[in-house]
């Protein structure tokens, strides 16, 4: 069986990449050229649009040149990622506009079918919980190493789990197959 792979762009919009931000943010323009290009290989099924409430897109977006359809937009209102309310919005085939609940990401991908890659700023810390959220509902979870921003609590979790977890993978984008699928292991 194929699985499909998603991936999380988290936090790369205005807040953080702005004309007008104030975040100071290492390598900044390499890590927005290195998430735009990952987007730009189309090498995935789907793209998580991780943001916070106050996010904008007005200078900064990775996704417009990406379907409507293609993405599926995820605001967090909880520090919890997979919590109910957060919100998760998709465009469908005829343009309208389905909201669920945080929670309902493993109805919508199921974990048997979708992998989960991730890149982007850790916003607030976020990534810890994500990824162990994800891993928690049998996802197959991939960071890219050269594409976020982590904080430092975050990378001492990512190295302990590089040496514990099967299902979960610290890589350079640049070492994965330009396939949006792979056999389920």
């Amino acid at each position: 069986m194929q699985k499909n792979t998603v991936l999380i762009i988290a936090g790369v919009a205005d807040f953080f990449f702005g004309s007008n931000s104030t975040k100071s943010i290492k390598n900044k323009e390499s890590l927005l050229e290195g998430v735009q290009n990952i987007v730009d290989k189309k090498n995935y099924k789907s793209i998580i649009n991780l943001t916070t409430p106050h996010e904008t897109f007005n200078s900064v977006n990775p996704l417009k040149a990406v379907r409507p359809q293609s993405i599926i937009n995820f605001t967090l209102h909880s520090e919890e990622f997979l919590h109910k309310n957060n919100e998760i919005s998709l465009t469908t085939q005829d343009n309208d506009r389905l909201l669920l609940d945080g929670n309902q990401l493993d109805f919508l991908l199921r974990p048997e079918d979708y992998d989960i890659h991730i890149c982007g700023i850790d916003l607030n810390g976020s990534f810890k919980n994500i990824i162990e959220e994800l891993l928690s509902k049998g996802y197959h979870v991939t960071v890219y190493s050269d594409a976020i921003r982590p904080f430092t609590s975050t990378s001492k979790y990512i190295s302990s789990l590089i040496k514990t977890t099967p299902k979960f993978r610290y890589c350079s984008h640049k070492s994965i197959k330009a396939s949006t699928n792979r056999e389920a292991q």
